[in-house]
This record gives C-alpha cells, sequence and structure tokens, in this order.
C-alpha cells in the first residue's frame, strides 16, 4: 500500500504498509486476493515449486523494513522466477533460412499411427538475432512434410515455404 487517505505511506517499511493493506482488504472477495508473504526462507522454499507448477511465475524477495523506493535507481527487491525447459525437435521453421522467424516443433518420439511425427506448436517469433544464432543449426531437406497437429488439423507444408529440417 502506498497511500491511504491521503497520506502518502511510501516512508513506511513494508511490515506496516503490508498490516494496512491488510486491514483495508479484510472481508473484501474475490477477484481481489491478497498474495501470500512470510519471512520464512524455509517455507518459501516449500512454496515455489508447487506455486510456479500452478502458473505462478516465481517470487520476489523484498526486506521488511524497507520504504518503498521515490528514486528510479533504488532496488529494493529481487524476483527469483521459475525456469523450467523441455526438449524439442525443430521440423521446420518459417522466414528466411539465414535467420529463420520462428521454429516448427515436436516432441521427441511422439508420432502418429503412420509413424510420422506430431507437430507440437511453433516458438513465438524469434528476433533476427536469436534467429541468426539458431540458422548454423537447420538444415533444409528440401523435403515436403505432412504436419498432423494435436488438435486433429493437419497441413501440408510445401518444401519451398515451411522447410523440412534435419539434424
Amino acid at each position: 500500500m502506498l497511500a491511504a487517505g491521503g497520506e502518502d505511506l511510501r516512508g513506511l517499511p513494508l511490515r506496516e504498509r503490508r498490516v494496512r493493506l491488510e486491514q483495508a482488504l479484510d472481508g473484501m472477495a474475490s477477484p481481489v486476493v491478497l498474495c501470500q508473504q512470510t519471512d520464512d526462507a524455509a517455507l518459501a522454499r516449500e512454496r515455489f515449486q508447487p506455486l510456479t507448477a500452478g502458473g505462478i511465475e516465481g517470487l520476489v524477495i523484498k526486506d521488511a523494513g524497507s520504504t518503498y523506493p521515490t528514486l528510479t535507481s533504488q532496488r529494493v527487491w529481487w524476483k527469483v522466477k521459475a525456469k523450467q525447459t523441455l526438449d524439442m525437435l525443430a521440423i521446420g521453421f518459417t522466414g528466411d533460412v539465414g535467420s529463420p522467424s520462428a521454429l516448427v516443433l515436436a516432441f521427441p518420439g511422439d508420432v502418429d499411427h503412420d509413424g510420422q511425427g506430431l507437430t507440437a506448436g511453433s516458438t513465438t517469433s524469434l528476433s533476427w538475432a536469436v534467429g541468426r544464432s539458431l540458422a548454423p543449426l537447420l538444415h533444409p531437406t528440401r523435403e515436403t512434410f505432412r504436419a498432423p497437429l494435436r488438435v486433429g488439423l493437419s497441413h501440408t507444408y510445401p518444401g519451398d515455404g515451411n522447410r523440412a529440417v534435419r539434424r
């Protein structure tokens, strides 16, 4: 809470601003929900995995005695983000061979009844620099391939548009 009743609360420590926020939100119903807070590092570690598995991006760490920053150069909190990785196969790309703009992806070993790889989706748009760094890893086959999608749709990609890649 940064202000209440016309009073600037930024000079108060976080722990006092939190108490005022809890009082202000007492009895308020969803969709307004007060986030969990703890000063117990072990409890924060314990909560981290289930929260991030449920879609929470990470944790914000703040000093309970800190005031709210009034200068842009002040940093009084840190964010710990969950990192998740998943191995995928690049089975195609769009854009230029020297700097692809997106990759078409498949799960390794995930095939349809004919043994063809199932398209899992694609990356978001790749920046020129990222596409350029990936280009040496992609090898056009000039093949036309059929890419059945998980949702039951399929599409044939011509060899001169989206390209099949082999690593």
